[in-house]
């Protein structure tokens, strides 16, 4: 994978280059999806980075990811389906909202139409 890395101010995203995207197919998804985009999400403070809340708590840092649906023109992207084919979760996009991913359980993905923005 390579790509570029960029600090909006908001975020660091770390955009694929379009010559090496990573596609994400198989299992239980209909289509295959093409990840495009990574965004990190972190604050000054250890208990407040996330973007978003989710049961009403901010986490430390927040990562958000850009799949794009390909394979069909006729469909409009769907940026859920590769992550909510894991979680069961819906939504039009996806967010791990606890960043301390030196264990996998720790790892909370929530649809963006559950998570709140601050």
């Amino acid at each position: 994978v390579s790509g570029t890395m960029y600090n909006t101010g908001r975020h660091v995203s770390l955009r694929l280059d379009k010559e090496h995207l990573v596609n994400i197919s198989g299992g239980p998804m209909t289509y295959s999806h093409r990840l495009e985009e990574i965004r990190l999400h972190f604050g000054s403070e250890d208990s407040q980075g996330s973007e978003h809340l989710l049961n009403g708590q901010a986490f430390s840092g927040e990562a958000c990811t850009s799949p794009q649906h390909y394979g069909d023109p006729g469909l409009r992207a769907k940026t859920s389906e590769p992550l909510a084919s894991l979680t069961g979760a819906q939504g039009d996009a996806m967010h791990a909202v606890d960043t301390q991913l030196t264990r996998a359980d720790w790892l909370q993905w929530c649809p963006a139409n559950e998570c709140q923005a601050f």
